[in-house]
């Protein structure tokens, strides 16, 4: 069946659409024994409404009836006419409404044009039986409906009519299905979504191209969507132009809050997104937030001021690489690259500490594991600086920070396996132990020799690589 969020398999699809088709049958059946109804199709005959073309079983249904009422007579012989039919009506014996009725219930009527006859029908038990065929039929197109409203929401995320408000995309694409359930044939082996997947696309389209694009634009506080200006607001009261006028549109005020008949919500709890988040998706997202706007203090301000544009940490608003960089005085390329090298290379860890009253266990020795933790490595555009402070090397290169590209000719790739080093401690690092907010980790007792191994290791490795890294690039004091 349809999942919580409105999302319609194969088998709620095939169950839904059974039922609306029975509904249909029952109310086509139903109404074509109305005699009412009947002169009414003769009388209003149109292919496109009735969503079919005149077939051999309708022409012979319009010989039947020439002894029927007067106004019947007329309507069949001038239809017979617009038909085309062989020959002139014969006389048929028995009652037309009777004759007409298997011919009538075989028509593809559509449902919503047979409900609005059964208005201005005198009650009889025949009309009775069609209205209560039209209520079923109403339930289960309703039903259909509802179980759309994922599908249609999901088309509105993805149609590119984005100077539309969400609402409205939706509330255009609720209409189209509800209108366009009526023509679907299911006989036709094509499930429903695919059918109506162009259908309520087109529909949203067609909204975008009558919705101005300046009512996005409008400031807080004032209509997001309006009637042209007049030509007396526009030329500062000039004469209008000669020519045909258009005479006034009335304005129809609609509520969101108001309960309809036979309706489970109002408008604008029908019009909610079913994607949006739920409380304990907006807490997430906070504290996510939280963290990223604390990996971000820890950068230089430019690179703060960079990121903060292009993820909307600031105003909530993301940038494009070229405005953010426009803003910030940088160009486009640069600015993708502080993006690219702040998710891939900002990799600072502090040391270690193992909180005793939290259930962790003090390392013996935490400066002979932390070599590790304190290393803080930024790869940046053409740029790294390397620090590692417990080698065990000569206070010269202990203090050295390497600046990597413009100034010397190192390549990009020096630094990579002292990455790749640091990005491996990391993840270890994150599934054996437990962050703090102060930013120091613990490890619980039971896996605190893990730990240690894997530092030990990690330290063996950190030590090779940068070892390998110095005799390749070796630093020397007059440079410092």
């Amino acid at each position: 069946m349809a999942g919580p969020r409105g999302r319609l398999d194969a088998a709620a699809e095939t169950t839904l659409i059974g039922r609306l088709t029975e509904a249909r049958v029952t109310l086509v059946q139903a109404a074509a024994r109305v005699p009412a109804i009947q002169a009414a199709c003769l009388r209003s005959w149109d292919p496109w409404i009735h969503t079919g073309r005149v077939t051999g079983s309708v022409r012979r249904s319009l010989l039947i009836g020439a002894e029927g009422p007067e106004p019947f007579r007329e309507d069949l012989r001038a239809l017979h006419d617009r038909v085309g039919c062989p020959r002139r009506p014969r006389p048929q014996h028995g009652e037309p409404a009777a004759a007409l009725a298997a011919d009538f219930a075989a028509l593809p009527l559509r449902p919503m044009w047979l409900i609005g006859q059964l208005s201005p029908v005198a009650d009889t038990p025949d009309l009775a039986m069609a209205r209560a065929g039209a209520e079923r039929w109403l339930a289960a197109r309703n039903a259909v409906v509802e179980a759309l409203h994922g599908f249609v929401v999901a088309l509105a995320r993805r149609v590119p009519t984005w100077h539309v408000p969400l609402e409205d995309r939706i509330q255009a694409g609720a209409l189209a299905v509800t209108v366009a359930i009526e023509r679907f044939d299911p006989a036709r082996g094509t499930r429903l979504t695919t059918y109506l997947g162009p259908v309520v696309e087109r529909a949203m389209r067609r909204l975008g191209r009558k919705t101005p694009r300046s009512a996005a634009l409008a400031s807080p506080g004032r209509p997001t969507v309006w009637l042209a200006p007049s030509a007396s607001h526009v030329d500062g009261g000039a004469p209008r132009a000669k020519g045909p006028r258009r005479g006034p549109r009335g304005v129809t005020l609609v509520t969101l809050d108001a309960r309809g008949e036979h309706v489970p919500g109002s408008l604008a709890e029908r019009l909610l997104d079913p994607a949006i988040p739920t409380p304990e998706d907006l807490a997430i997202l906070t504290v996510d937030a939280a963290r990223a706007r604390a990996e971000l203090g820890r950068l230089p301000p430019p690179e703060q001021e960079v990121l903060g544009l292009l993820f909307g940490l600031g105003d909530g608003e993301a940038r494009r690489a070229r405005a953010a960089g426009a803003v910030v005085g940088v160009s486009a390329a640069t600015a993708r690259r502080v993006r690219d090298c702040a998710l891939d290379g900002r990799l600072h860890v502090r040391a270690v500490d193992l909180a005793a009253a939290l259930g962790g266990v003090s390392m013996p020795d935490p400066l002979s594991a932390g070599v590790l933790l304190k290393l803080d490595v930024t790869i940046w555009t053409g740029s790294a600086a390397l620090s590692a402070p417990d080698l065990g090397l000569d206070p010269a290169s202990i203090a050295a920070h390497y600046t990597l590209g413009r100034k010397r000719l190192v390549p990009k790739h020096a630094l990579d396996p002292v990455a790749s080093v640091v990005r491996q401690a990391r993840y270890a690092l994150d599934s054996l132990s437990h962050p703090l907010p102060d930013g120091s980790r613990f490890v619980l007792e039971t896996t605190a020799p893990e730990v240690e191994a894997q530092l030990r290791r990690g330290q063996a490795r950190f030590e090779a690589v940068v070892t390998a890294f110095l005799e390749a690039y070796p630093v020397h004091r007059a440079e410092m």
